[in-house]
C-alpha cells in the first residue's frame, strides 16, 4: 500500500527537465536540417552542404578536411538559449585513413552544433569551445 502511495504522489519533472523538451515543429525543423546535411556529407556534396552551414562558420567548413562517412543517425538532441542553438549527438559509421582501419568502417559518437539563423537551422562551430587552443 506504501509503495503504491509512493509512486502515485511523484512530485512533477523539474522545470530545466521540462525546458528540455523543444516544441514538436522546432525539432522537425532541427532534425530535418541536420538529415539534410549528413546526407550531403555522406554524398560527398559539400558544396550543397554549405547552403546548410552558419555565415560565421562558412569560411571554416570551406577550408577544413571532410570526414568519409558512410552512414549516420541522431541519437540525441540538446537545446540551449530558448530552443535557438542545439548540440546534435551523432552515430557516423566513418572511413578513417588510419593503418589497420582502412576499408573498415568505424562507428563514432560525434556532435555538431546547430543555431536558428534567419528562420533556419544552420550548423555552427563555436571557437570558444570546439576548436583546440594553440599559441597562434
Amino acid at each position: 500500500m506504501m509503495a503504491a502511495a509512493a509512486v502515485f504522489s511523484q512530485t512533477p519533472p523539474a522545470a530545466s527537465e521540462k525546458a528540455s523538451q523543444a516544441p514538436p515543429e522546432v525539432d522537425a525543423a532541427l532534425r530535418a536540417r541536420v538529415n539534410q546535411f549528413y546526407r550531403l556529407e555522406t554524398e560527398g556534396k559539400f558544396n550543397q552542404a554549405l547552403q546548410l552551414v552558419a555565415e560565421d562558420t562558412k569560411d571554416l567548413f570551406v577550408g577544413s578536411s571532410k570526414p568519409a562517412y558512410q552512414s549516420f543517425e541522431i541519437q540525441g538532441i540538446d537545446y540551449s538559449d530558448n530552443f535557438t542553438k542545439a548540440a546534435v549527438m551523432t552515430m557516423v559509421l566513418r572511413l578513417l585513413p588510419i593503418q589497420g582501419f582502412m576499408g573498415h568502417p568505424l562507428p563514432t559518437k560525434t556532435t555538431s552544433r546547430w543555431k536558428l539563423e534567419n528562420g533556419q537551422w544552420g550548423y555552427y562551430v563555436d571557437p570558444q569551445k570546439d576548436l583546440p587552443a594553440t599559441p597562434f
